[in-house]
């Protein structure tokens, strides 16, 4: 929706703060009207906005709930995507523990 859109535009232009601010007001909004996939995709973004901020572990609490409804409603390109980004999250992760 709207506020989903207005979130990526602030992302794009590293206002992390904004965007996390409306991805959570269109996630609340998903979940209200029951729209599981944009819930999904909500999850998602707000995910890589912690991952953008290094907040590693929040990015992960976000991915390993997109992946969750992606696999109950049986969205296999999603499911994908979250994998990858759960993947290399987790590779940055051991990165910053071996320093």
């Amino acid at each position: 929706g709207t506020l989903h859109q207005i979130a990526m535009v602030y992302e794009e232009r590293n206002r992390y703060e904004e965007a996390l601010k409306y991805y959570n007001q269109s996630l609340e909004i998903e979940r209200e009207i029951g729209n599981r996939a944009g819930e999904a995709r909500s999850l998602y973004q707000i995910g890589m906005v912690y991952r953008l901020k290094n907040r590693y572990e929040e990015a992960l609490e976000y991915y390993t709930q997109s992946l969750e409804i992606m696999c109950e409603i049986g969205d296999k390109i999603g499911e994908e995507v979250n994998l990858r980004a759960i993947k290399r999250l987790k590779e940055k992760m051991d990165k910053k523990k071996a320093k």
